[in-house]
């Protein structure tokens, strides 16, 4: 074999190698269903504070009146934990105390586990349903935060649970160095100026999701991520190509000499 073959050899094996180390790099977490109830009031309460102090510090920075559209997007993604409009959900651990499952704030940012997949399940369930709403109170500025809470977050406050001795699952808070946190960030805004790339959801998240209530956001979501997953399998097979043919141009090259 020549010695030109040999890098291009090389290269085609780290590729497939580095594509192969991404795949499963990335594990997708899914939601604790035993702990989405306890937790549905609690993490709509947060969503709507955490949003509600976003536009308002939007609004000393602009000189400009935010839009409706513009305040809509950000309430779109008070719920992802791998963006900065929903890393607030990375600082919550799920905790068992005096009977009841509780957010603990725990000062910094964790790795985005299955407690953290949960928090943000349990705020899409509300938000989703709630978001053109929310975004209106907000755009109006008329009503207090208490008042939008009341509003947004009805539904799961109202509802009456009984005790809880013990949960199945109790991850630990492993907390993430803010600069492996600001690079995920980074990543998920990369994806998402790529047409295609799903917002927070991997396939295995989508298939545990399905219930009687996804809403079209939900299913929005899904078709992002089935065409994400298509666009990273044509990726890899158009890298993969391109080294081939690199080989093959040079092998033609040597045996013309």
């Amino acid at each position: 074999m020549s010695t030109c073959r040999l890098p291009l050899v090389g290269l085609l094996a780290v590729l497939v190698a580095l594509c192969g180390a991404q795949m499963l790099e990335k594990r997708v977490y899914s939601p604790i269903k035993e702990d989405l109830p306890y937790i549905a009031c609690e993490s709509c309460q947060k969503a709507v504070k955490s949003v509600h102090r976003k536009i308002n510090e939007l609004r000393k920075e602009s000189k400009a009146k935010l839009s409706e559209d513009s305040i809509l997007e950000i309430v779109e993604k008070v719920c992802n934990p791998l963006i900065e409009h929903g890393d607030w959900i990375r600082r919550f651990d799920v905790s068992l105390s005096k009977g009841k499952v509780k957010l603990v704030d725990m000062g910094a940012p964790s790795k985005c586990r299955r407690e953290c997949r949960t928090i943000a399940r349990a705020c899409d369930d509300v938000v989703a349903d709630a978001d053109t709403d929310l975004a209106e109170m907000l755009y109006r500025d008329k009503m207090s935060l208490a008042q939008m809470t009341n509003r947004v977050c009805l539904e799961p406050c109202k509802r009456k649970l009984g005790q809880v001795d013990r949960r199945d699952v109790d991850e630990y808070f492993e907390e993430m160095d803010e600069k492996e946190a600001e690079r995920e960030r980074l990543m998920e805004k990369m994806a998402a100026g790529m047409p295609g790339l799903p917002e927070m959801y991997g396939p295995d998240d989508l298939a545990g999701f399905k219930d009687a209530k996804e809403t079209k956001t939900k299913e929005t979501k899904r078709r992002k991520a089935s065409t994400w997953w298509q666009w990273l399998k044509d990726g890899f097979n158009d890298a993969t190509s391109w080294v081939i043919s690199l080989f093959y141009t040079s092998s033609n090259s040597n045996d013309e000499l």
